[in-house]
């Protein structure tokens, strides 16, 4: 491999440029005390100096002048940015003197650069902060509540029914609690659960990670996880078997805390919190399939059990928040399409219900989609973004890792992103952190 296949492609905030030469330096920053009758003299470290880098570049082709106003404009654009070096990798810079462009029409459409760019961090302020998840977690109870007072408030005005509102809603909470069952039952709670298991031999390879850092602490050996998982099944049955007792035994006022208990059980069953939120993400989804009548019994049934799935659906809606306030996303991205994934949830459910809704049911929905939007938003804004990283030919992952964070021990990062078929040949292009 020659020494110019492991150099990335050069850019500044996003613009592809040539570059013929680059310059770079650092050092510390230090003060020097001098003292009389003392030969030597005392050198204070003050800390480490900021990096500069001066490129050489150009834009050359049909669209260099083209480029060149992107180029230029970019240059104008307030506040730090993303510069690419060919051998330093991803750099947090500032442009710190103008650009330099210089067009040679007798080159071919060449356009010369000069840039200066310096080291640089987001500015932080003091300043107050919502405690966001706190707000999450605070609603909960009140939006349970509400819950429960509409699916109690349905069912009065199916009293004609008796015994048979009973028998639906039985019908509809065991078909959502066998959901439940078999959902604790996903192959994904078993590979989470022995995520960041260390063995005495090392690890258990790239798979073993996960996000266990951001959920429960990872068990001692390998059989207490497994222990683990039998036990958060038998648990989630034992939570599905009682909503089954409550609804045969007419409870409608213990119905949803019943509900809400089984999507707890799923949530704590789930080590990993990408397990948490993709399961309850299925629970929540649940619709029941009803027979179209224009009979008013057969409609008065249809209606009793529309109105428990969505009572099931809420709860689960609500575990699914405490399951979002408790997970840290990796990056800002991934925190954006979370927040996609369940407003949309949250969303469906509020058009379901429609504004017309008697009590509070809407508005504490409403409520419980904004606070987690904000949470969501708030957690995920100072995390790095996602960018799509091309190297010239493939490439070993503790060379990339390197090149692109000067950090080897970033590789297992990198592999565990790209997933690679051997770490020692990473794509050739693949999404990574910028920071």
């Amino acid at each position: 491999m020659a020494w110019y296949d492991l150099l990335l492609p050069a850019s500044w905030r996003g613009i592809p440029f040539g570059v013929r030469g680059s310059e770079y330096g650092g050092g510390r920053r230090t003060a020097l005390h001098s003292y009389p009758y003392r030969d030597k003299v005392w050198v204070e470290d003050l800390g480490r100096f900021e990096r500069r880098v001066t490129f050489s570049g150009f834009l050359v082709g049909d669209g260099a002048y083209a480029r060149a106003k992107l180029m230029l404009r970019a240059c104008e654009v307030s506040g730090p940015g993303t510069l690419v070096h060919p051998s330093l990798g991803i750099m947090r810079v500032a442009l710190v003197a103008p650009v330099r462009m210089v067009e040679r029409a007798e080159r071919g459409g060449l356009v010369e650069l000069q840039f200066e760019f310096s080291e640089t961090l987001d500015p932080t302020y003091p300043a107050g902060a919502a405690d966001t998840v706190s707000a999450v977690l605070g609603a909960i109870d009140r939006t349970l509540g509400a819950i429960s007072d509409s699916f109690v408030g349905e069912l009065v005005g199916a009293a004609v029914l008796g015994v048979g509102i009973i028998t639906s809603v039985q019908a509809t909470v065991s078909a959502w609690g066998d959901l439940a069952s078999s959902l604790a039952r996903d192959a994904g709670l078993t590979t989470g659960a022995v995520k960041g298991v260390t063995p005495d031999s090392g690890t258990y390879g790239r798979y073993s990670q996960g996000s266990r850092s951001q959920g429960a602490a990872a068990p001692s050996s390998l059989e207490a996880a497994l222990d683990a998982v039998v036990a958060a099944r038998s648990a989630v049955d034992a939570a599905a078997d009682q909503l089954a007792a409550v609804a045969a035994a007419g409870q409608n006022a213990g119905l949803v805390p019943s509900a809400f208990a089984v999507s707890e059980a799923i949530r704590d069953a789930c080590a990993d919190p990408t397990d948490a939120v993709r399961l309850l993400a299925r629970l929540a989804s649940y619709t029941v399939t009803v027979v179209p009548t224009d009979a008013p019994l057969g409609s008065t049934l249809n209606a009793v059990q529309a109105a428990t799935a969505a009572a099931c659906r809420q709860a689960a809606l609500c575990s699914l928040a405490i399951a979002c306030a408790e997970y840290l996303p990796a990056s800002h991205d991934e925190g954006q399409a979370l927040q996609e994934q369940v407003s949309g949830l949250l969303r469906t459910e509020e058009l379901r219900i429609g504004e017309a809704s008697s009590g509070g049911l809407y508005p504490a929905l409403s409520q419980i989609r904004t606070l987690v939007l904000d949470d969501l938003a708030a957690r995920g804004a100072p995390l790095p973004r996602l960018r799509t990283v091309t190297t010239p030919q493939a490439q070993a992952s503790l060379v990339v890792a390197y090149a692109l964070y000067a950090d080897a021990s970033r590789s297992d990062e990198l592999i565990r992103r790209a997933n690679p078929p051997h770490p020692g040949f990473m794509p050739t292009e693949f999404q990574a952190l910028t920071d």
